[in-house]
């Protein structure tokens, strides 16, 4: 993950990588807590428990 060796993390406490479908396997480094990463199932599970399907489908839009 390239923003987390350029040193971005000093800068935030959480960092969220959402991808639909990646190419291979995505997943947080076990050390690292404040790093999520959403793919696939969990992702689309997570945008409609948080009421933002109309959000994202008129981004998409």
């Amino acid at each position: 993950m390239g923003y987390l060796s350029a040193g971005w993390t000093e800068h935030f406490d959480r960092y969220f990588f959402n991808r639909h479908s990646p190419k291979g396997a995505l997943s947080a480094p076990d050390d690292r807590s404040g790093i999520h990463v959403w793919t696939g199932r969990e992702l689309g599970a997570t945008i409609m428990q948080r009421g933002l399907h109309d959000w994202v489908m008129e981004r998409l839009a």
